[in-house]
């Protein structure tokens, strides 16, 4: 039985945590513009939302630049993206969604 309740806490767990695509992993993501991004290649602005239904802020603002990483990878073939920001639209009881934004980059 105890065994049974670790299974099911480690999968409760599990499902909690921001997922990231083999793709995506390969994406950099700078907090800012920087000297270092200017011998890169400047792709377009790229867009990763996720929609939360309560708790778990830092989960979903990760998920959500985890979701721009794969956009800028599968719309751009990125390696690089410069987070410009990341809105949190609260809609009241029912989710809250977390939007961020930036703008891609080819720099390898």
């Amino acid at each position: 039985m105890k065994n049974l309740l670790i299974v099911i806490l480690l999968v409760i767990i599990s499902g909690c945590a921001a997922t990231l695509s083999p793709d995506a992993q390969k994406v950099v993501i700078h907090t800012q513009l920087s000297s270092v991004l200017s011998e890169c290649e400047k792709l377009g602005n790229v867009t990763g939302v996720y929609i939360s239904s309560g708790g778990q802020s830092e989960i979903a603002r990760e998920q959500s630049i985890n979701n721009l990483r794969d956009q800028a990878y599968k719309k751009y073939h990125a390696d690089t993206v410069a987070l410009a920001n990341i809105d949190v639209i609260d809609n009241g009881f029912i989710s809250v969604k977390y939007v961020a934004q930036g703008l891609a980059f080819k720099c390898n």
